[in-house]
């Protein structure tokens, strides 16, 4: 990740996360934002605010949201992850 981040919208897509407990409503309110953006607070979270995340995200957007990160902390974070769960993300990224 080493485009400019808006933090305007890190601090936004931060508190959507911590205030919003129904996954559904959480990905609702996350449409609005680029995967790129989404990737960026990941580091910023805690390992449930990431798993609660990810939980609330489709494989599509999921795999989208991993293809901007480092790969060394979607690894790191893929492991926070079911062993399944990691594998259909993996296996829905585009291979470079």
């Amino acid at each position: 990740m080493s485009e400019p981040i808006d933090q305007r919208h890190l601090k936004e897509i931060l508190q959507i996360i911590e205030t919003t407990e129904n996954p559904e409503q959480l990905r609702d309110k996350l449409d609005d934002y680029h995967e790129y953006d989404i990737g960026a607070v990941l580091p910023q979270l805690t390992k449930e605010q990431r798993i609660k995340l990810v939980r609330s995200l489709d494989l599509p957007r999921l795999a989208d949201i991993f293809e901007y990160l480092e790969t060394e902390d979607a690894e790191d974070y893929l492991e926070e992850l079911p062993d399944d769960l990691a594998a259909r993300i993996l296996s829905a990224m585009e291979v470079d």
